[in-house]
C-alpha cells in the first residue's frame, strides 16, 4: 500500500468515526409531515454551496415549524433577501438548528420581534436574544413555513451548525437520513477531459473535449479510450435525486482513482461560510456562464482552501507519460450509498499535435497573487491580492462615463474597487449619480459611496459598467384601499411599490401620525400592513406611506380610511 492510499484510508476512517460521533436521535423533525427533500446539503448554487437541506412543504405556506430539541432562540433575522425570516436555536449539545424562509413566527417570538421592530422603526432587523428570553422545548411550535427572502417557492431551509465554530454540518449525519427515502442512483450527465499542462493533448487536440460514455447493464458506464500526453484533468456534470422527488440535487461524494489509487475526493460533510464562495474555483465557472451547465473540476490548477476536497500530491491531475496504460475511475455517491461509476481507459499517445493558430492577445496579464491597479480617464480599478483564483489576460477600457473590466465569466472571490472622478458634476447631479453594471439594456445599481468628489463602488460581478443618474422617485399604488372607504372587515392594507432606477431602500408607514409596521416583499413588490385595531381609532384614520430609493428620491402617498373598532 503506497503512502497516498494510506492517507486516503486514514481520511475515510476519520469520516466514519466522525459520522458515528453525531447524535442520531437527539433532533426530531421540524415538520409534522413526511419529509421530502427539494434541496440537498452541499449542492451547487450560485456563488456558494448549499449549507442546509430544503424540505418540501406541500407547495404551500403556513405549515407549523417545530423546534427540533430543547434550547433557546439565540438569533432572529428578518430580511427581504437571503434566508428571509429566520430563527436560530442553540441547543445544550453544542449545535444550533436554523429554520429559514419562514412565513411568520409563533406568538411569543412574533411579539418579541414586533416590539423590537417598533422600537427601531424598521421591518428588516437582526436580534440576539439572551438565553433566558425565548427558551423552547423539543417539539414546541416556533414558526410557520413560508417563502420569504430569496426563496423561489414555499419550502423550509434547515441547517444544523456547530454553535462555537458556526460550521454547517450535513443534517443527514444526525439521523434525518432515516426519515427520507432514497433508492435512486446519482445521474451523470457529462464528463470532460482537459489538457492542463502547456503541451498536453487529448485525442489529438489541446482543447477540452467530451468523453463518450456507454451505459452498462449494471448501471455504470465505460468510456471510450482516451489517448493523451502530458498532464490532464477531468470535470463532471452530475446530480442526485431522492425518492418522490425529481429535482436535480447534488451528490454526497465524488471520488476518483487511477489504477485503484485514489487521487481526488469531494465530500459534502460540513462547510465553513468563509469557504463556500470557493465553489467558483471548484466548478468550471467560465463554462457555466457560457453554457449554463455546472461542471465540477476533479483537479486543481492552483490550490485553494476548501476543506471538502482531498487530493493526492498531483492535486487530482493525471500525468500521462510514456508507456502509461491506466484506468481512471469516477464514482459518484449519495448519502444513502447509491453509486454510479465511470471507467475511463487512458493510454499514452506519442504523436505531436500541431496547435491551431490562435489570435495573439496583447492584453496584460493580471497576476492573481499581487495587488493590481488600473487607471484610465476618470476611472480607477483596484484589485487586492487573491481576489481572483488564477492569472488571466485582463481587458481594461474606459471612456468618459463607461468602463469595461474583464468579462462576466471571470469569477472574483473578493470585491474589486471601482472609483470614478466626478469633480466635473454639479453637487446636485453628483448626489444622484451612481456606478451601475450593464446588463443588456438595463443598468443595475451598485451601492455607491460618495467621497471627495469620487463615486466608489465595490463589486464581484465584472464586465461593463456605466455612470447612472437617478432623479425619479419610486411609484406607490394602492392595492386594496380606497380613500374614505370603510374597511372594518379587512385584515391588511396593501400597496404595490416599484422603482425603475436605483431600487427601493426605505419604506415607512404612519397612521394618525404614528409609525406602523409595513412588511416589504420584493418578489411581488407588495408593502403590507397587518391591521392592529389597537393602533387605530374608531371612524376616520389618516394614513401616510413614504417610500425612498437608494439615491434619496422619495414618494409620498396620503389617504384616509374609516374603520369600526369593537
Amino acid at each position: 500500500m503506497n503512502k497516498l492510499l494510506a492517507l486516503f484510508c486514514l481520511f475515510f476512517s476519520l469520516q466514519i468515526v466522525a459520522q458515528s460521533a453525531y447524535p442520531k436521535d437527539y433532533f426530531q423533525s421540524p415538520l409534522g409531515i413526511p419529509l421530502q427533500l427539494s434541496g440537498s446539503f452541499g449542492e451547487l448554487r450560485n456563488n456558494h454551496f448549499h449549507t442546509g437541506i430544503d424540505f418540501r412543504t406541500q407547495q404551500k405556506e403556513g405549515l407549523p415549524i417545530y423546534a427540533c430539541a430543547e434550547g433557546y432562540v439565540s438569533r432572529i433575522k428578518v430580511s427581504t433577501t437571503g434566508n428571509g425570516k429566520t430563527i436560530y436555536v442553540d441547543h445544550p449539545n453544542g449545535y444550533t438548528t436554523v429554520y429559514a424562509h419562514l412565513q411568520k413566527f409563533d406568538s411569543a417570538i412574533a411579539a418579541y420581534v414586533k416590539q423590537a421592530q417598533y422600537q427601531a422603526q424598521l421591518f428588516e432587523i437582526e436580534l440576539f436574544p439572551k438565553p433566558n428570553e425565548l427558551p423552547v422545548t423539543r417539539g414546541q411550535q416556533i414558526a410557520f413555513s413560508g417563502n420569504s427572502g430569496s426563496s423561489s417557492g414555499p419550502h423550509l431551509h434547515f441547517e444544523i451548525r456547530e454553535t462555537v465554530s458556526e460550521l454547517s454540518v450535513n443534517p443527514l449525519f444526525f439521523g434525518f437520513d432515516k426519515l427520507i427515502a432514497d433508492t435512486k442512483r446519482p445521474a451523470i450527465s457529462s464528463i470532460l477531459v482537459h489538457p492542463v499542462s502547456e503541451n498536453a493533448c487529448v485525442n489529438g487536440t489541446r482543447e477540452a473535449i467530451s468523453v463518450n460514455l456507454s451505459l452498462q447493464e449494471n448501471g455504470n458506464y465505460i468510456a471510450d479510450p482516451i489517448k493523451a500526453k502530458g498532464k490532464i484533468g477531468f470535470s463532471i456534470s452530475a446530480t442526485d435525486a431522492f425518492d418522490y422527488a425529481y429535482g436535480k440535487n447534488g451528490p454526497y461524494t465524488i471520488e476518483t482513482c487511477v489504477n485503484g489509487n485514489r487521487n481526488f475526493m469531494f465530500t459534502a460533510d460540513k462547510f465553513s461560510f468563509d469557504e463556500v464562495r470557493y465553489i467558483n474555483a471548484y466548478i468550471d465557472y467560465s463554462r457555466l456562464k457560457k453554457t449554463g451547465v455546472r461542471y465540477q473540476r476533479l483537479f486543481m490548477n492552483l490550490p485553494y482552501p476548501l476543506r471538502n476536497l482531498q487530493t493526492d500530491i498531483q492535486a487530482g491531475i493525471v500525468d500521462v507519460q510514456t508507456n502509461l496504460a491506466a484506468t481512471y475511475r469516477i464514482e459518484v455517491a449519495d448519502y444513502a450509498g447509491n453509486k454510479t461509476a465511470v471507467d475511463i481507459p487512458i493510454t499514452y499517445d506519442p504523436k505531436e499535435v500541431i496547435a491551431t493558430a490562435k489570435p495573439k492577445t496583447e492584453l496584460p496579464i493580471l497576476k492573481y497573487d499581487i495587488e493590481n491597479l488600473y487607471e484610465e480617464g476618470r476611472f480607477t480599478v483596484s484589485v487586492k491580492p487573491l481576489t481572483f483564483y488564477a492569472n488571466f489576460p485582463i481587458l481594461f477600457k474606459a471612456t468618459d462615463d463607461e468602463l469595461e473590466f474583464a468579462a462576466d465569466d471571470v469569477p472574483a472571490h473578493q470585491n474589486v474597487t471601482i472609483s470614478y472622478e466626478a469633480d466635473h458634476l454639479t453637487p446636485e447631479i453628483f448626489e444622484k449619480s451612481f456606478i451601475g453594471s450593464v446588463d443588456g439594456n438595463r443598468l443595475k445599481f451598485i451601492p455607491t459611496k460618495k467621497q471627495n468628489n469620487k463615486l466608489i463602488a465595490y463589486t464581484r460581478n465584472l464586465g461593463q459598467f456605466r455612470i447612472g443618474l437617478d432623479t425619479t422617485a419610486p411609484n406607490i399604488k394602492a392595492f386594496n384601499i380606497k380613500e374614505g372607504k370603510w374597511i372594518s372587515k379587512q385584515q391588511t392594507i396593501i400597496f404595490i411599490v416599484s422603482d425603475n432606477g436605483s431600487g427601493i431602500s426605505k419604506y415607512e408607514g404612519y397612521i394618525n401620525g404614528k409609525w406602523v409596521l409595513f412588511e416589504y416583499e420584493p418578489k411581488d413588490k407588495s408593502l403590507t400592513y397587518f391591521i392592529d385595531d389597537s393602533q387605530l381609532v374608531d371612524g376616520k384614520n389618516d394614513l401616510r406611506v413614504i417610500v425612498t430609493d437608494e439615491l434619496g428620491n422619495s414618494a409620498i402617498f396620503e389617504t384616509f380610511f374609516h374603520r369600526k373598532i369593537n
